[in-house]
């Protein structure tokens, strides 16, 4: 459920096609299906995004080339996760020729609740939290249950 903003300034030459489908391959390599694609892009002159060339103690500065990427994800999503999206969008992005100096990106994390992704229903959500509760419940009481020679199974909820 990534969803990206993605930030570049006006003189950036980078590609946004390009640029999307980078972020697009990190996102599927990372383990989200193909069809989830939401991003938005916002292009800034230079008077409206300053950013410090060598924060924090970058070796070379950040370049025209610079891009702030948000990448709104559902909370609870694994640190490992996150790592391994974060690594992916480096790859990516760097084989279309942005240094990796040149990549901010920010994770932000919504409760799915607050959401919907289409048709003004979050029921897809409550159900997919039910299910991940009882996941997790399950995962706690089972320890107990070998103990006690009983099987606890988690239901589809």
């Amino acid at each position: 459920m990534p969803v990206f903003t993605i930030t570049l300034k006006s003189r950036n030459t980078l590609d946004k096609k390009r640029i999307s489908s980078a972020i697009h391959a990190a996102v599927v390599k990372t383990g989200y299906p193909a069809n989830d694609q939401f991003q938005r892009f916002i292009r800034l002159g230079e008077d409206d995004l300053y950013v410090d060339p060598t924060y924090p103690d970058l070796e070379s500065p950040r370049s025209a080339n610079f891009v702030l990427i948000e990448a709104m994800l559902s909370s609870g999503s694994p640190d490992a996760r996150k790592q391994l999206l974060l690594q992916s969008l480096v790859q990516e992005l760097a084989l279309i020729g942005l240094d990796s100096n040149d990549l901010m990106v920010l994770f932000i994390e919504l409760d799915r609740l607050n959401s919907s992704f289409g048709g003004g229903s979050r029921e897809c959500f409550t159900q997919i939290i039910r299910y991940s509760l009882t996941l997790r419940i399950s995962r706690i009481i089972r320890p107990f249950s070998v103990l006690l020679g009983t099987r606890v199974k988690p239901s589809a909820g």
